[in-house]
């Protein structure tokens, strides 16, 4: 029964974390487009009305990661989740990668 409740403690404080870490993210990168690429806003908010998370086809996924490694030198983790099914759809601009991929 401790266990039980633990978790549900667990779940209670980790769920909100979690949304307003991805909600952070998005804000991130609604900043990052507004600045270097608005016109890529409209299909970031196609995205969001999806309300599932987009998949990303894996000669895509190649692409991107080759544009993350051409545009940062190495392969690094991106600051949102957003920006690999955004780029299959849209061209991005390597200044948006440049802000949200590469080590500062």
């Amino acid at each position: 029964m401790k266990l039980h409740v633990a978790f549900c403690i667990f779940l209670a404080v980790i769920i909100p974390i979690s949304a307003l870490h991805s909600e952070n993210e998005l804000k991130e990168l609604e900043a990052v487009l507004e600045k270097f690429q608005p016109e890529a806003l409209e299909v970031l908010e196609e995205l969001k009305k999806e309300q599932i998370e987009p998949l990303v086809p894996q000669n895509c996924g190649s692409k991107i990661r080759l544009k993350i490694l051409g545009t940062c030198g190495e392969v690094t983790e991106c600051k949102s989740g957003y920006l690999a099914p955004l780029a299959c759809r849209t061209h991005l601009n390597e200044k948006v990668f440049q802000e949200l991929c590469c080590p500062n």
